[in-house]
């Protein structure tokens, strides 16, 4: 599928309206690209942290298979790390409001709250999210779209902020454990790779503020790209903008690599006197993840260099070398303490954020 870019529309419309629970449920668009995925990330008071992806399909490999990613992440760099694959028997995505199942593991709208359940491995969870501010999306959801082909990619936030509470299971013993959480949910039906080159997404949690950010980069014309916050105070929305100056830190994540970190995030609208201005200090790489991005076109071989990237991955000296042969992405998580300046009032917090990174297609 070649994506064109001069019928690329990144965003249909910039206002802000809220969601309904159907919202959350289970989507279908046309074609054999559709993926979809359910993500919630929680951080707690004793200092972990939980990451759980629900794909029914996933999106990043040609035959979209169901799969559950799970990071437990804990102090001094502990993290316990967790995926994997189901058949159609053992995956359920519903209609008409959220409530997805992988194995044993399930994530679902109870009315008053949401219910993540996860049994992967050694990693257990039991956990409630108390809304405390209410879903959102940004005019119709559209990420971007292509009109030419009816591909799109549509994100939303059913909890831009929670208050979390439930379990864990650290070292085989059940702790009570409490915190902030958020949840989002995308899906599309086209290969993202060929869409975008890269994209930088965070949310930070500073006393009663919260703040998302985000920048997609098209692939094709610099121009092609887009930018966007939402700032609120407790439940109250204060700032929702696509102007948004997203600074690179000079120093990069990795030697050798073209992906920087971010140093500052300003969002402001020509017509509020507002500015919001994110500072992360001490940024910390939880995760780095290599995967297969072939280079070639046809999905035949895209199936196969894709199990050949797989199968090679743990080989020491070959796996780096068919990886930069058949080309590949990389996507980071990371964290940071966060300096979050409101209205010339600075608030200390902390900020969660990714950037993935597709690699080049030449």
């Amino acid at each position: 599928m070649q994506t064109s870019q001069q019928q690329f529309s990144l965003i249909d419309e910039w206002a802000t309206t809220q969601l309904s629970p159907a919202e959350d449920g289970a989507h279908t668009l046309p074609g054999d690209k559709f993926f979809e995925w359910w993500y919630f990330d929680a951080h707690f008071d004793n200092g972990y942290q939980l990451v759980v992806a629900l794909h029914p399909r996933l999106f990043n490999v040609s035959d979209r298979p169901a799969v559950i990613a799970v990071h437990l992440y804990g102090p001094d760099g502990w993290k316990a790390v967790e995926v994997a694959a189901f058949g159609p028997s053992e995956t359920i995505s519903a209609v008409g409001r959220c409530d997805v199942r992988l194995g044993n593991s399930r994530a679902w709208d109870a009315g008053d709250h949401y219910s993540v359940y996860i049994e992967q491995g050694p990693i257990r969870a039991e956990l409630e999210y108390q809304t405390e501010i209410e879903g959102v999306r940004v005019g119709t959801g559209v990420l971007f779209t292509d009109p030419t082909n009816e591909r799109s990619f549509h994100w939303i936030i059913p909890i831009p902020r929670a208050r979390v509470s439930g379990y864990l299971w650290i070292d085989g013993e059940r702790v009570a454990v409490s915190g902030t959480g958020y949840h989002d949910h995308n899906w599309g039906n086209l290969d993202l790779y060929r869409a975008i080159r890269r994209w930088s997404w965070g949310h930070v949690v500073a006393d009663r503020y919260t703040m998302i950010f985000w920048e997609l980069l098209a692939r094709g014309r610099w121009d092609s790209h887009m930018t966007g916050a939402m700032l609120w105070q407790g439940a109250e929305l204060l700032l929702s903008t696509n102007q948004v100056n997203m600074y690179s830190s000079e120093v990069g994540i990795d030697p050798g690599e073209d992906v920087y970190n971010l140093d500052r995030i300003r969002a402001q609208v020509n017509d509020n006197s507002l500015m919001a201005q994110a500072i992360p200090q001490n940024p910390l790489v939880l995760d780095k993840i290599n995967f297969a991005q072939p280079r070639f076109g046809r999905e035949s071989a895209r199936r196969m260099l894709e199990k050949i990237c797989f199968l090679s991955e743990r080989v020491p000296f070959i796996g780096q070398s068919v990886k930069r042969w058949v080309g590949y992405g990389t996507y980071y998580r990371l964290q940071a303490e966060c300096e979050l300046e409101v209205a010339e009032e600075c608030h200390s917090g902390h900020m969660f954020y990714e950037i993935m990174d597709f690699g080049d297609l030449e």
